[in-house]
This record gives structure tokens, C-alpha cells and sequence, in this order.
């Protein structure tokens, strides 16, 4: 499961995590730290790869520099997870060339008289032999956007990308989200009458 972790040498906090056969490194804004924490979440704790793929979608968590580097000594704090690994693929978006999710780009570019859009990684974009007339970071991209861009012509209409695209903005994890408030809660009510033995009432 993906697990939260604060920088040693700077401030600030990231997140280790198995997506699509590779150990990835996920940057966290403020906001991002936030959430977790509102729910419960803390340094050195596990969490949902739905809420991950979710603090995805909202830009508060983002890859860069391939999504690869992290501190070494912390290689051996993170076992890979086959099996998260497998389940990671139904809940973010892929190169189309490599397969790989980092620091993924929506490019546009220009096949004859007609405008292409694709995903690729910066593997993927240093493979790709075609003029990038665009090319938008996964991490600030929403519907709205991308509706801007395909009013303003910089997107093909009804391109199967940028349609998978919106349904990925559009998956709906409240409930992942409540649940953990739940918990988080309930561990509290639980540490309140453990701190409290004397006002338990016999029943």
C-alpha cells in the first residue's frame, strides 16, 4: 500500500507506492498533506491506492523526474507489491508508448491536416519521432481544462484519450475517504474512555 513520508534533509512529505511494475515517488502539496492527515493519515502510515490515484486526479499529489528518485537508504523500507501493482492499472492512466506512469503529458500533435492527442512519459516523449505542438502536465490538467482546450482547437473533439481522460476525473471515491474519517474517529472515541476508565457507567 502506498505509505506517506517526510523528507530527512528538507521539509515537506511524498509518497513511495507499486504502480504498474515500478517503486514510483509521488511529490505531496500542503493540500494533499491535508487531506491525509484530516482523515487520519500520518508519516509512516499505509493507505488506499484509490485515495492515492485520487490525490492524483485533484493535482495535490504529482510526479517528476520520472517519478523514480528517492532517498537510497529508504529502498529497503518499501517492499514492491505485485499484487498493488496489478490493481494500480485500473486506477491511473498509462503511457501509450512505454506503459509506464510518470510524469505523464497529454501532447497533441499534427498527422496530416488532422490533430492527434496521446499520453506520454518523458520516455515516451523522447521516443516520439512527430512535431508535440502541445504538451499539458497530467498534474494540472481537470475537465474543465480540457474542454478549454479542445473548444480552442489545441485538442481533437471526441479524441479516445481525452475521453478517457475525463472519466478518470469523474471516478468518485467519497466513500474511501469517509470511511477512513470513520475509523479515525472511532479510534478517538476509543482513546477517550481508555483515558477515561473512571466514567465508564456500569451497565
Amino acid at each position: 500500500m502506498p505509505v506517506l513520508k517526510s523528507y530527512s534533509s528538507s521539509s515537506g512529505y511524498y509518497i513511495l507506492a507499486s504502480v504498474r511494475g515500478s517503486v514510483i515517488t509521488f511529490q505531496l502539496n500542503d493540500n494533499g498533506f491535508k487531506r491525509l492527515a484530516d482523515v487520519g493519515v500520518g508519516v509512516g502510515d499505509r493507505f488506499g491506492l484509490k485515495l492515492l490515484a485520487d490525490l492524483t486526479r485533484q493535482g495535490d499529489a504529482f510526479t517528476r523526474k520520472n517519478g523514480t528518485s528517492y532517498h537510497e537508504a529508504e529502498q529497503f523500507e518499501f517492499t514492491f507489491d505485485i499484487t498493488e501493482s496489478k490493481e494500480s492499472e485500473d486506477l491511473f492512466p498509462v503511457c501509450a508508448l512505454t506503459g509506464e506512469f510518470a510524469d505523464l503529458h497529454l501532447v497533441a500533435h499534427r498527422d496530416g491536416e488532422d490533430i492527434r492527442a496521446i499520453l506520454l512519459a518523458p520516455v515516451g516523449m523522447a521516443q516520439f519521432e512527430v512535431k508535440i505542438q502541445l504538451s499539458v502536465p497530467l498534474s494540472i490538467l481537470t475537465s474543465p481544462v480540457l474542454d478549454s482546450l479542445e473548444s480552442s482547437g489545441h485538442l481533437p473533439h471526441g479524441c479516445q484519450v481525452v475521453e478517457s481522460l475525463r472519466q478518470w476525473f469523474r471516478k468518485e471515491v467519497s466513500a474511501e475517504w469517509g470511511r477512513l474519517r470513520r475509523n479515525r474517529n472511532a479510534g478517538r472515541q476509543q482513546a477517550l474512555v481508555l483515558d477515561n476508565p473512571d466514567e465508564l457507567k456500569l451497565q
